[in-house]
């Protein structure tokens, strides 16, 4: 089982205001497979910050190195989004509700972090990358925000990756015990399961559980108590150079969460600015 080392991502964000308490197995957020008239197409970014809360507000962070364009090509349905890393990782998110889950009770404290991906295989000359995934966010802590887990695949290689908070580093994208990838060129459903109550990350891939991550990135210290975002991810899997350059798809992404509601468990928000430090990958023996 081989290992990559990761240094973890920033950006910025604040809490605009509060709603009523979040109902078990509330949704947090569905991009309704990216399709008209909520979508149409173009870049996924639209550069607003505080725009009024609506399923076509997502940022990026940053801005440049790479982009997300909703497009009609390959999709399933009409229209899917087009994940492209060129110079720098790229983050693309929506500005949906933040959730602090209850951390008692029988009811699951999980978010649930669902979407479909197409990786086709890379024309680069890179031995690994970009990773292609999905990373959640706690931003309770800002202006640093803490990474819970992450999950994907390998552009290059096809092998399925996680953010293993048992590496050294902690946090280092590794594989999962049986190598397991996934084919190129074909649709596969995503799961990623964030449960609060246990500390643990759990991965499916086709409805089936292929990997748990026992505890969350950056959980040492305080304990991550807040979902805020899961963002589309392209990030280097290797040290570079070479820079890892490469594209793949994503669509019916949405983010729901079964948990017991607590006061002011759900709150809106809003973009303040952001800040990226580049993440960077590489494996080790």
């Amino acid at each position: 089982m081989k290992k990559r080392f990761a240094v973890a991502s920033m950006f910025l964000a604040a809490v605009a205001g509060t709603s009523q308490l979040a109902l078990a197995d509330t949704i947090i957020y569905d991009s309704q497979g990216f399709e008209l008239p909520v979508f149409s197409t173009g870049p996924l970014y639209n550069g607003t910050v505080n725009p009024p809360v609506s399923q076509d507000n997502w940022v990026s962070v940053p801005s440049d190195g790479g982009s997300a364009t909703v497009e009609k090509t390959i999709y399933e349905g009409q229209q899917g989004v087009q994940l492209t890393r060129t110079t720098k990782d790229q983050h693309f998110f929506p500005l949906h509700g933040a959730v602090t889950p209850a951390t008692t009770g029988t009811v699951n404290n999980q978010v649930t972090v669902r979407w479909d991906m197409y990786v086709p295989t890379q024309t680069t000359n890179t031995n690994y990358g970009p990773f292609f995934g999905i990373e959640a966010y706690d931003a309770s802590s800002s202006p640093v925000p803490r990474v819970i887990g992450g999950f994907g695949v390998d552009g290059t290689t096809g092998e399925v990756l996680f953010e293993d908070p048992s590496a050294s580093p902690r946090g280092a994208l590794n594989t999962l015990a049986n190598d397991m990838a996934v084919s190129f060129n074909a649709w596969h459903s995503y799961e990623m399961v964030l449960d609060f109550a246990t500390r643990k990350v759990l991965g499916y891939i086709d409805g089936t559980l292929v990997n748990t991550a026992n505890g969350f990135v950056d959980d040492p210290g305080v304990p991550i108590s807040q979902f805020s975002d899961a963002d589309l991810v392209a990030l280097a899997a290797q040290l570079e150079p070479p820079t890892q350059i490469g594209s793949a798809y994503f669509d019916n992404y949405s983010v729901s969460i079964n948990a017991i509601p607590e006061p002011a468990a759900l709150s809106l928000i809003g973009l303040t600015g952001g800040l990226l430090l580049a993440r960077r990958r590489s494996r080790v023996a």
